[in-house]
């Protein structure tokens, strides 16, 4: 017997349909770095697809790492501009043509390390050391 554990028990990626997703426009909410312990909050522009292989993820949830609190606290080269955010959860609303394992509707995790899953690195199990 196979067992499916949802992340989100109100949304079935089996059953139910994703809605369309038209970007033209519209702004979302991001943790915007200003400078060495100074963030805020502001309306961006949503992603744009720029690579066949790129997907967007519309944000469910989102944590805090330690390397956003490095450059939080200006310990690295980050540049004001810079939207944190980069171990969360979320939904597939759009993929570009190459994405071939992922569809829209899909819930998804983001770790800090992204595999690209076809360098060698990865074939072999070795996904820390990414070359993709």
């Amino acid at each position: 017997m196979e067992t499916m554990v949802l992340l989100d028990p109100e949304h079935d990626p089996g059953t139910e349909q994703a809605p369309s997703f038209d970007q033209s426009g519209a702004k979302m909410k991001a943790v915007h770095y200003e400078g060495p312990f100074k963030v805020s909050v502001k309306e961006v522009d949503l992603p744009k697809i720029q690579h066949p292989d790129d997907v967007i993820v519309k944000v469910t949830t989102a944590a805090i790492c330690g390397s956003d609190l490095h450059m939080y606290q200006g310990r690295t080269a980050a540049e004001a501009g810079l939207v944190f955010g980069h171990e969360n959860m979320g939904t597939i609303i759009e993929t570009g043509s190459g994405v071939t394992l992922l569809e829209i509707g899909d819930r998804i995790v983001l770790p800090f390390n992204v595999a690209d899953g076809r360098c060698r690195n990865c074939e072999e199990g070795r996904t820390a050391f990414c070359t993709g």
